[in-house]
């Protein structure tokens, strides 16, 4: 149940970093975009490792409790 719990929340934390507007201030306009890609790659990768894993659990889960 951690490891689910774990995944779940890598999952979620993956998603809200894909889909985080940043706010544009002038001190890091140059940067902005750099920041963006980051988080945005960094949000994929998390949502892909964590997904994957959390629905294959919950598949097996509802496959061994239909037979």
């Amino acid at each position: 149940m951690d490891k689910q719990r774990t995944l779940f929340y890598g999952f979620i934390i993956g998603v809200i970093l894909m889909v985080l507007p940043l706010p544009k201030f002038f001190f890091w306009e140059d940067v902005l975009d750099v920041v963006n890609i980051l988080f945005d790659y960094s949000g994929f990768f998390l949502f892909v490792i964590c997904g994957f894993p959390l629905i294959n659990n919950v598949l097996r889960h509802l496959i061994s409790n239909q037979t």
